[in-house]
């Protein structure tokens, strides 16, 4: 390529990495070389296999709750001005423009703690009265439709998380109420990332355990690796990757794995 050839588009990158994920064909490398090793006699059924993990960092990062809420219900409300957009300006009023045009970041969001939960209340408010709307108007076909977007949904779920319905209002909960760090959701664009902490490392992602032979005077080799939710311990996988190693012929005499 010359100096001066743009190159391809980043988005390439970004299309390959979704169809990779889309039909599960992440693990077809590793299913060719464990197949390359079998060819070279470097693998063997029956023998000692070891499973530990590791984290993987969300893409993302961390935000504080008002960030949270205000987020998603910002990205609710882009995803339902892609389809239906003379219906959401009918029900949102103007001062939502002003609220929710722009990211949390970008924008000065309350310091104080009374502000705060002023500010929480009002979103509160607002995201509940948009799935009101979506409710309502939920007896067409399409607005049916509405109510099971992904962007509706986790709107759904974080207000169940961290906001009361009441009469005439709502009420923020208190750190006591909220569910389990490990069950709630701490991104609307990554709904399935969750904090985890595995010997004082912390972290806003995923787990990934990696399954190797270890048997003594032979090459150590990597067989499997299983991506799952953070919070989910080593000997809580292990049904899954055995099953993935008798579909391999893989299948260990002595499993290692962490006692949890």
């Amino acid at each position: 390529m010359e100096l001066t050839d743009p190159g391809f588009h980043f988005s390439v990158l970004s299309e390959f990495r979704s169809r990779l994920v889309g039909s599960s064909a992440h693990a077809l490398l590793l299913d060719l070389m464990v197949e390359r090793f079998r060819a070279e006699q470097l693998l063997k059924a029956r023998g000692k296999q070891r499973t530990d993990s590791t984290h993987v960092l969300a893409a993302g990062r961390e935000i504080h709750l008002t960030e949270l809420v205000a987020e998603t219900l910002r990205a609710a409300l882009n995803d339902l001005a892609t389809v239906v957009p003379g219906w959401l300006r009918g029900v949102t009023p103007l001062a939502w423009f002003d609220r929710y045009s722009w990211r949390s970041e970008e924008k000065h969001l309350p310091h104080t703690l009374p502000a705060r939960t002023t500010y929480l209340v009002q979103v509160g408010q607002d995201g509940f009265a948009l799935l009101d709307a979506i409710q309502t108007h939920a007896a067409g076909e399409s607005m049916t439709v509405l109510g099971e977007r992904p962007a509706v949904r986790i709107l759904r779920q974080v207000w169940e998380h961290h906001f009361e319905r009441q009469a005439t209002a709502c009420r923020g909960k208190e750190p006591g109420e909220w569910l389990p760090t490990g069950e709630r959701v701490h991104s609307p664009y990554a709904p399935e990332a969750h904090f985890s902490d595995k010997r004082g490392v912390k972290w806003l992602g995923y787990k990934v355990h990696y399954t190797e032979t270890c048997d003594q005077n032979d090459v150590h080799l990597i067989v499997d690796s299983d991506t799952c939710s953070a919070e989910i311990p080593d000997v809580a996988s292990t049904r899954t990757i055995q099953r993935k190693l008798i579909k391999k012929n893989l299948c260990p005499q002595e499993h290692l794995v962490d006692a949890g």
